[in-house]
């Protein structure tokens, strides 16, 4: 890749990387995301920043960073808002949503059960 400083070049996971200058993502530079406090979130789609939060490289508008949490299984929250694949599910409880480790994509809220 042209432009990398490789002293400070480090593998996030399989697509992401960064420097002390840019982020990287299948190749190219992400200008849009921070290379200093990039977190790829382990077993999934989501890149936090201290800018924002990510799925598939696209931002996540809604989303508070501030209350931002990572569930796993392509689920994320933050105070007010649960969402499934980067996408908001309606009508989900944050405060009571919780996932079933063992049942993957399987989750439920004080409302209902989420497959």
């Amino acid at each position: 890749m042209e432009g990398v400083n490789y002293a400070t070049f480090e593998v996030l996971n399989d697509a992401a990387a960064r420097d002390k200058n840019n982020t990287y993502y299948a190749g190219r530079i992400i200008d849009y995301i921070d290379s200093q406090t990039i977190i790829v979130h382990e077993y999934s789609s989501y890149i936090s920043d201290k800018n924002g939060v990510y799925y598939i490289l696209e931002p996540i508008k809604k989303i508070d960073r501030a209350t931002f949490e990572h569930l796993g299984q392509g689920y994320i929250k933050d105070q007010k808002r649960v969402y499934y694949n980067g996408k908001e599910i309606g009508g989900a409880d944050s405060q009571t949503f919780e996932i079933y480790k063992w049942m993957h994509g399987d989750a439920k809220d004080k409302n209902r059960y989420y497959r």
